[in-house]
């Protein structure tokens, strides 16, 4: 994955962002953020994959009603067609 963004920390008090307390405070707070973030994009991908999954079995759906639905008559015709030819 990509980076999403960027995050910026101003401290109030410049002498306590060098404390090592702080800085861990900082990178765990840093860090349930791009997992939150990441768990949000990965939602959005199974969504949108399962709306394409649900788009293309409708698609074959349709696609296979309409064969069978045009196949009897088109018998029925070749039919026709080659007894006509016979006689």
């Amino acid at each position: 994955m990509g980076t999403r963004g960027m995050l910026a920390v101003e401290p109030r008090d410049q002498r306590r962002i060098t404390e090592p307390e702080q800085r861990r405070w900082i990178d765990i707070v840093a860090r349930i953020i791009s997992i939150s973030l990441e768990r949000v994009h990965y939602i959005a991908v199974a969504q949108s994959t399962t709306l394409q999954m649900g788009s293309e079995r409708l698609r074959n759906s349709i696609l296979s009603a309409i064969s069978h639905d045009l196949r009897t008559p088109l018998a029925v015709l070749v039919g026709l067609a080659d007894s006509m030819t016979l006689v």
